[in-house]
């Protein structure tokens, strides 16, 4: 069995995914991408296999309002479903503010959830959501390992004229 990366991208209304196969060697291969839009709303699903060509989909009734929770659940079961052959070993979540203290992505653990948590008073409008996607995974696999990717990592790797540039 191949193991794999599970990377999600949580936002207020939708959930984006992509699963990741490695099978040896240095690279992975991307098995399947997907997301679910219109969390809150009138949710849809659709998921997309290696060669970018849709594979499956599923709609919720309007009167069937589907949480973050319940996106991300939804997700877990559709790849133990279809993606038999892959053990995912970690997930890795891009988030857009890491802080001053994180220049790279850090494995979360509760007390760098409580830093992050501490953040979304600076980015309200998707900090509060990328870190509810944790703690949803989290309550869907207690044993798999988060990682936290920050947008602010790779903007420190731009020259500090274009860093300073929209101040």
């Amino acid at each position: 069995m191949a193991k794999g990366i599970l990377v999600i991208n949580a936002g207020s209304t939708s959930v984006k995914f992509a699963g990741y196969r490695h099978d040896g060697g240095e690279e992975l291969s991307r098995a399947a991408r997907g997301q679910i839009e219109g969390i809150g709303s009138q949710p849809h699903f659709i998921v997309k296999g290696a060669d970018n060509k849709p594979i499956d989909a599923h709609e919720w009734e309007a009167d069937d309002p589907l949480t973050q929770d319940g996106a991300l659940r939804f997700i877990f079961g559709w790849l133990k479903k279809h993606l038999k052959e892959i053990t995912f070993v970690a997930a890795g979540h891009r988030l857009v503010l890491g802080g001053v203290r994180h220049d790279r992505p850090a494995l979360v653990d509760e007390a760098i959830l409580a830093e992050l948590d501490s953040l979304c008073k600076v980015e309200p409008s998707h900090q509060p959501y990328e870190i509810a996607g944790i703690r949803a995974v989290a309550k869907v696999d207690p044993n798999i390992p988060q990682v936290a990717c920050f947008d602010t990592s790779f903007h420190r790797t731009m020259p500090e004229i274009a860093q300073l540039y929209e101040l």
